[in-house]
């Protein structure tokens, strides 16, 4: 029997089932979280997707010539600071960067950029993976 059906059929089903669709309802609505590609942890949220200088992706080299993939974000509550800000080598004038991590594994997702209190994260976006379902 459908679980539908089944939850009409009992005594209360037809609100169990109102609350089921809300769920279904909500997790539709919602946007899909970007994951650590090693971990699995929730880093942020896909909505959190910001254009810097017209545009959401860059592509950026360090000092060492390591090229990265980065796109930006407003926020990113699955990640930590690690190590001092700094203001060379940034790729955007006037910010300074900061390392970031997964707070979970500790794996390095790209860089929290300030500018007196504008703030945005530039996270490599390989590291990233769409969390399954969407």
């Amino acid at each position: 029997m459908p679980l539908t059906l089944a939850l009409l059929e009992r005594e209360g089903g037809g609100l169990e089932l109102e609350k089921l669709l809300a769920r279904l309802d909500a997790t539709r609505e919602r946007s899909p979280w970007l994951l650590c590609a090693a971990c699995e942890q929730r880093i942020t949220d896909n909505a959190a997707r910001i254009p810097i200088h017209d545009q959401h992706e860059h592509t950026v080299s360090n000092p060492h010539g390591f090229v990265f993939r980065i796109g930006c974000f407003d926020s990113a509550p699955g990640v930590v600071e690690d190590g001092e800000p700094s203001t060379y080598w940034s790729w955007f004038p006037g910010y300074r960067w900061q390392i970031v991590v997964c707070q979970q594994c500790r794996w390095h997702l790209g860089w929290r950029f300030d500018n007196d209190g504008d703030t945005f994260f530039g996270l490599v976006l390989d590291r990233l993976r769409l969390e399954r379902g969407f």
